[in-house]
């Protein structure tokens, strides 16, 4: 090697290892430099909040663009939903039993029987064999009434611990006897209904719709749309953005042949992504 090439190459070396260390010095700015991440609660809540409202409900519409019976899939899992965060919600404000906590139990029960009626309805009326032809779908269908038989069963016997505790809160034997903990039975429907969700998706990206749903939309919808921790978006604001990016690259810039509908909403979800990038580093 004469003396130009090596003095070349090792110019080549220099300049590569700058430009890797100049980029790996911005993506950890990206994801740690809070002096510029002005974001308040307020701030966060009157500008922000929307466009993740609005991704969220677009990738529902994906979810219910794969199977008419989706929305009522979706309709199910969000009364679930809405059920974990009143129970949770009961639990903090009655660490102690009083009479002041009767009327919110009560109002836990009322929504778990309209859950009873809505998988009820969802099984004799909307999920059917009747029609389908492909071997596929009718796998896909006995697969579905299976989990929600599943869930049907947690939710009746969470109707009848429920009905005890309204049954005894005001007496002594509420206080006499420990009762079991209904946030486990909660939880395992939630994750239950969140399976469902996604099973119906076309096998050529459900794996893709999972993952986000997992490590982008759930977090997303119970810290910033629930709970309006606008930390959380700054302090995971890197890895949030690495698995929408991941997402949005496979979805509508690859080959996998996805519906033009699809790769518009996804497109739609995306801008307003970068709307939320802009407003936090810019």
């Amino acid at each position: 090697m004469t003396k130009t090439v090596r003095k070349l190459f090792l110019l080549g070396f220099i300049f590569t290892t700058l430009f890797c260390m100049r980029a790996e010095a911005e993506y950890n700015y990206f994801r740690s430099d809070k002096e510029k991440q002005k974001l308040t609660k307020e701030l966060f809540i009157r500008f922000l909040k929307p466009h993740l409202k609005g991704m969220l409900a677009e990738f529902f519409l994906i979810l219910k663009k794969a199977n008419p019976v989706q929305q009522e899939i979706i309709t199910l899992r969000n009364q679930i939903l809405e059920i974990n965060l009143a129970w949770h919600n009961w639990l903090i404000l009655c660490p102690k039993m009083s009479e002041e906590c009767e009327a919110p139990l009560l109002g836990v029960y009322q929504l778990l029987h309209q859950l009873d009626f809505m998988l009820n309805d969802a099984l004799s009326n909307k999920v059917k064999l009747k029609g389908l032809q492909a071997q596929s779908d009718i796998d896909a269908t006995l697969m579905l009434m299976r989990d929600l038989d599943k869930v049907t069963l947690e939710s009746y016997a969470l109707s009848h611990q429920m009905e005890e505790l309204l049954i005894t809160i005001n007496t002594g034997y509420y206080y006499n006897k420990s009762h079991p903990d209904l946030s486990p039975i909660l939880h395992s429907m939630l994750i239950s209904s969140e399976f469902i969700m996604t099973s119906q998706i076309e096998s050529l990206y459900r794996k893709d719709i999972e993952y986000l749903w997992e490590v982008f939309f759930k977090q997303i919808e119970r810290r910033l749309i629930i709970d309006n921790d606008h930390t959380f978006l700054l302090n995971g604001l890197g890895d949030l953005n690495v698995a929408w990016n991941g997402f949005h690259m496979r979805m509508a810039k690859s080959s996998l042949h996805i519906d033009k509908e699809i790769v518009n909403l996804i497109e739609l979800m995306h801008n307003r992504w970068n709307v939320i990038l802009r407003y936090i580093l810019e």
